[in-house]
């Protein structure tokens, strides 16, 4: 399954962690891009891996699969990367 819809509710949640408070707050955070994702997953602190629908991992870790207009979303990037955790 393909999450595409903004109005999601994991969505919104994650768009929150954009802002500080909500970070500080559910003492959770965004890491993007996919050597940032692979050293944070040796260290155990990934939780899911969100990709963009066509994309694939070889971790044992939640996956979930979105669209381009949702991982812009979530990503504080100009371009946004392949996978966000």
């Amino acid at each position: 399954m393909v999450i595409t819809s903004l109005d999601n509710s994991h969505v919104k949640e994650l768009i929150k962690l954009k802002q500080h408070k909500n970070r500080e707050k559910t003492k959770t955070f965004l890491v993007e891009g996919l050597h940032l994702i692979l050293e944070a997953y040796k260290q155990g602190l990934v939780k899911e891996i969100i990709l963009l629908a066509e994309e694939s991992l070889p971790l044992d870790t939640k996956i979930i699969h979105v669209s381009k207009n949702v991982m812009h979303k979530l990503s504080s990037l100009d371009t946004p990367p392949t996978a966000i955790a």
